[in-house]
């Protein structure tokens, strides 16, 4: 066969160019118009005339213990109900929205009603055409009268519909860029494995989550109204949000300033946007673990240097009981989140103390130990605690590594550059902790020894949801699933017995760090227990007695169980391979990942069957009262004695034209009482707030006024209008700017080493 000549191959590769050319046409044309279709719905949401639907007290009507509106026929979309009422006492009534046809068309959540508030506004979503709305009053005791009702229509439903366009077109787009690489030079296999791998490990932690509800936890009501106050302080103005507006009925509560929640501002961005509050949660539980999966594959990848042990640390990891048990039947976000961060240390960590540090690699490890302990600082700050009496254990052991130069400085520029990430949230925390009276400095005595473990629980194969983590009330029989799992207890057997029998004499950094994964996660599981003896170490001194107290549960030393312990069983495949062959190593493998998977879904398939439904759309359908263990709180205040209010006017003084707003309260104050007086408002008196006389900008003095609410020294004949506001420290401000440089810091040095690459090329 004669071969092709070369004019004919040219032509033949000028059609490829032109039909690649054309596709390449082809998928910018639709990117443009995806675009196009994104700023119609966004013009739509800021042009359209959103409708308002007013009723007065004429249109409601009794019917036994509820009083009903008139039917309301509604579009589909996203509403706010407001109820102007009045009545006697506090969370007695309850408004709430039905529909008239199938339930199914309309969700809410309600609100309860208040003497001190006396509107509502909580949200309605409207799922189909003209669906008939009722807005029903569940009556209690006392008196209620109507003042009128206002269903507002908002654009909400369309800055919802932007969301979900933007994530199929963004999904859509990547397939497409995936089968133009594929056709044009191929995808290698390894990349899809792991793509694969890691999707179905994402998904098969998910399980909980593919529901049209949440399951109820026992912190959960807490990060829900933590997620509702972002969501309400980013409207009130505030960023980053400091003092919770929304909480203790409208007074504030201080668990932003206390308690990390950046990445929180993921739920609440997507309550902004129309998402209901279950949805939102959700989301971000997805996206935790993906996280979760992400961030352990790449870290165990680059300890193992194998892509496939980084997907089977990933898997023990992600997978593990403990990580679900947190995430799904405790509700402790904080927790969950921070459990992202810790491969990120475990792998720089394992990196300085095991590599020679003669590559350019090693002397850039301080960023991610950095980004690991900020990410766990501004998630968890229990856990830093944790984590550093663990990181000071293997600094103990590796001490003459450690006070090596290049080592000792990655140590130094980690802990700088981790301080200057969070300085944002650390200097308002310690300016808290340090100088307000809250209750978490009256908690010391707290012993937490009795709520420890059995070692019953350490070799239990196959969790249930269970009902209760009071062991010592009533032993297993209800228990929760407090444990490592089978695959973590096989991955330290295992590790036991090969060391036992002489398979882990090499020298090498991968058998250390097996060996260490067994003693320090062995060491973790230990310090769970109810026999480890807590109560006499918490009572050596006073910093015992604060540090032990603050962990409140043992049974939070798993997390580094469940950390090293995944290590352990990448560990123990690969060291199974050197001894035993490829085949082996195989096997074992396929035997973790098959164990993590059948304990996983055991577990999950218990939640989703017995750990029942939570349905909440809003969070205003909580109330605003709870607190978890109210650490917070200005200590000496009785949470029974808060409620809704207004002014409370001092001896001789008048207050008119009062208005609240968030955590911002104005007024006109007049005092007739010839001599000083005061006003108090329903804020609680954190530390920030100032009190302005509009007209001069005079600030007027702050002080601690019944139940700790703000109380405002009013002058003799004073009479002006007054604002009353929270606002950021100078010096807070300043730790934002410290954050800022240091996010700074990474694309900084990548650009640098790119420059330097330049110049030597």
């Amino acid at each position: 066969m004669r071969d092709m000549r070369p004019w004919q191959r040219d032509r033949g590769n000028e059609g490829e160019g032109v039909r690649g050319y054309g596709k390449r046409s082809f998928f910018w044309c639709a990117v443009l118009a995806q675009l196009v279709i994104l700023l119609l719905c966004i013009g739509i949401a800021l042009f359209r005339e959103n409708q308002v639907y007013s009723y007065g007290a004429e249109d409601f009507g009794q019917e036994g213990e509820y009083l009903n509106s008139v039917p309301i026929s509604l579009p589909r979309g996203i509403y706010r109900v407001e109820l102007r009422y009045s009545c006697e006492g506090s969370m007695r009534h309850f408004c709430s929205v039905e529909s008239a046809g199938e339930q199914e068309a309309l969700v809410c959540s309600g609100e309860h009603l208040s003497e001190g508030l006396g509107c509502t506004s909580f949200d309605l979503w409207i799922k189909d055409k003209n669906v008939p709305a009722v807005v029903r009053i569940q009556l209690g005791e006392g008196e209620l009268g109507i003042q009128g009702l206002h269903i507002v229509q908002t654009s909400r439903d369309m800055s919802r519909a932007v969301c979900l366009l933007l994530l199929l077109f963004l999904m859509a787009d990547a397939f497409c860029l995936y089968l133009g690489q594929e056709k044009r030079a191929g995808v290698a296999r390894e990349k899809k494995l792991v793509f694969l791998g890691l999707c179905a490990i994402t998904l098969g932690s998910s399980v909980p989550l593919l529901t049209d509800y949440i399951h109820p936890g026992s912190d959960i009501t807490y990060h829900l109204l933590r997620i509702g106050n972002i969501k309400d302080g980013l409207l009130g103005g505030q960023f980053p949000v400091r003092i919770d507006p929304a909480w203790l009925y409208g007074h504030g509560y201080a668990s932003s300033v206390c308690y990390g929640d950046i990445f929180l501002y993921i739920p609440a961005v997507l309550r902004i946007l129309g998402f209901t509050l279950q949805e939102s949660y959700a989301c971000f539980l997805f996206l935790l673990n993906a996280a979760t999966c992400l961030i352990s594959y790449f870290g165990f990848k680059s300890v193992f240097r194998d892509w496939k042990l980084g997907l089977l640390g990933s898997a023990v990891y992600t997978l593990s009981i403990y990580r679900l048990y947190k995430m799904y039947s405790w509700g402790a976000l904080g927790e969950a989140q921070s459990m992202v961060f810790l491969p990120l240390i475990f792998c720089a960590v394992y990196h300085i103390f095991t590599d020679e540090g003669e590559d350019e690699k090693y002397g850039r490890l301080w960023v991610p130990l950095g980004i690991g302990f900020a990410g766990i600082i501004l998630c968890h700050v229990l856990t830093v605690e944790i984590t550093v009496l663990f990181l000071a254990a293997a600094c103990v052991v590796f001490w003459k590594r450690l006070f090596r130069r290049k080592t000792f400085l990655l140590f130094a520029k980690g802990a700088v550059f981790a301080a200057a990430l969070t300085a944002w949230f650390v200097i308002p925390f310690l300016d808290y902790y340090l100088n307000v009276d809250m209750v978490i400095h009256h908690v010391s005595t707290r012993t937490i020894q009795e709520v420890g473990l059995y070692p019953a629980n350490l070799l239990f194969a196959f969790f249930l949801r269970g009902s209760t983590r009071d062991l010592a009330a009533y032993g297993m029989q209800y228990m929760e699933a407090l444990g490592i799992g089978l695959p973590l207890t096989a991955a330290g057997l295992g590790i036991g017995m090969m060391w036992l029998f002489g398979y882990m004499r090499k020298r090498t950094g991968l058998v250390l760090g097996a060996k260490l994964a067994l003693l320090f996660g062995g060491a973790a599981c230990l310090m769970s227990l109810s026999s480890f003896p807590w109560t006499r170490i918490q009572f050596l001194n006073g910093v015992t007695e604060k540090l032990v107290s603050s962990i409140q549960y043992p049974n939070r030393f798993l997390m580094i169980a469940t950390l090293l312990l995944s290590f352990g069983a990448g560990a123990c495949v690969a060291v199974c391979g050197e001894c035993f062959g490829k085949r082996a190593m195989a096997g074992g493998g396929a035997a973790f990942v098959a164990l993590a998977l059948l304990t996983a879904f055991f577990y999950q398939s218990s939640i989703v069957r017995d750990g029942g439904a939570l349905y909440l759309y809003d969070e205003k359908g909580m109330g605003t009262g709870y607190l978890s263990g109210a650490e917070y709180l200005r200590y000496g205040i009785d949470q029974v004695d808060l409620s809704f209010h207004g002014a409370v006017e001092g001896q001789g003084v008048r207050v008119l034209d009062y208005e609240k707003d968030n955590l911002n309260v104005r007024m006109n104050i007049r005092n007739e009482s010839g001599g000083e007086s005061y006003v108090e408002v329903p804020l609680q008196h954190y530390k920030g707030y100032t009190a302005v006389v509009s007209a001069t900008g005079e600030r007027l003095e702050l002080e601690d006024g019944s139940h700790f609410d703000i109380r405002i020294r009013v002058s003799e004949g004073f009479e002006g209008e007054v604002s009353v506001g929270f606002a950021s420290l100078w010096y807070w401000h300043l730790g934002n700017g410290i954050s800022l440089l240091g996010l700074a810091v990474v694309p900084a040095q990548a650009l640098r080493r790119r420059l330097r690459r330049r110049e030597s090329a």
